[in-house]
């Protein structure tokens, strides 16, 4: 491990628009790393080799969300395109591939939040749903309201069974919703965790080592704060993550 105390964790950064000079990262990730126990780096956009020294230095990883989606080669086909009005960054898209692949080989705990979640349920072999109200017209949750980033917009249930749900304070909570993709086919290697009240795929775990690869679709990190039981919740997910990665290799 980097640090006795505090394991370093690599977050990615989004380039928001296809001409943005700058690269950013909310830094309500940062806070809850912070209160978790760990060090976050933050990890520009960089290819394989050029990150390869930077992942080294990490104990963990949080795949962070992204206006950004995963490019729909990644899950539908080589010859697969954008769709109209689409936005995707191959840069974000090759950094995360890094980050999955050095984690893969080094056992290395991942945590993805929204579009991180989707990352890691593509690069195990899952697909998306490009836009959640073209896959499921009849969905009775909106769930792109950003009108509502720190609000609860909707409810999910942990499944029994589940890790995570056995490290959650309840069987139930309140969520935000900051999304437009979901996954649609879950990986085999993978589990549902959580399922929204309109059945949309909330959270997901690695079948056989769940502490140590685990994503949800919401925003965590933007309820930590405060004493509400999302908020209790929420900090229960930092806290979890960090714990593993703090846990030695191969345990």
């Amino acid at each position: 491990m980097s640090g006795a105390c505090r394991p370093v964790i690599g977050l990615p950064v989004q380039r928001r628009t296809p001409d943005d000079g700058l690269l950013s990262l909310a830094p309500a990730y940062v806070d809850a790393l912070v209160r978790a126990g760990a060090a976050p780096l933050v990890l520009p956009l960089l290819g394989a080799d050029a990150a390869a020294p930077l992942l080294a230095l990490c104990d963990g990883f949080l795949l962070t969300g992204s206006v950004a989606d995963v490019h729909p080669r990644r899950y539908a086909g080589p010859d697969a395109a954008i769709p109209d009005g689409g936005y995707c960054d191959r840069e974000r898209d090759a950094l995360d591939w890094a980050v999955l692949d050095h984690a893969a080989a080094a056992d290395k705990p991942v945590f993805g939040i929204c579009r991180g979640c989707q990352a890691m349920n593509v690069y195990r072999g899952g697909t998306l749903a490009w836009r959640i109200n073209e896959r499921w017209p009849d969905a009775a949750v909106e769930h792109m309201r950003s009108d509502e980033r720190a609000g609860l917009v909707h409810a999910i249930s942990w499944e029994k069974g589940s890790r995570l749900a056995a490290r959650m304070p309840a069987p139930e909570q309140g969520v935000n919703s900051l999304h437009r993709q979901a996954c649609d086919r879950v990986a085999s290697s993978l589990r549902v965790a959580a399922i929204g009240e309109d059945g949309v795929v909330e959270a997901i775990e690695d079948v056989r080592r769940p502490d140590r690869f685990f994503a949800v679709q919401w925003h965590p990190e933007l309820l930590a704060g405060g004493d509400t039981p999302a908020a209790a919740a929420s900090r229960a997910l930092f806290e979890h993550f960090v714990s593993a990665c703090r846990a030695p290799r191969g345990a």
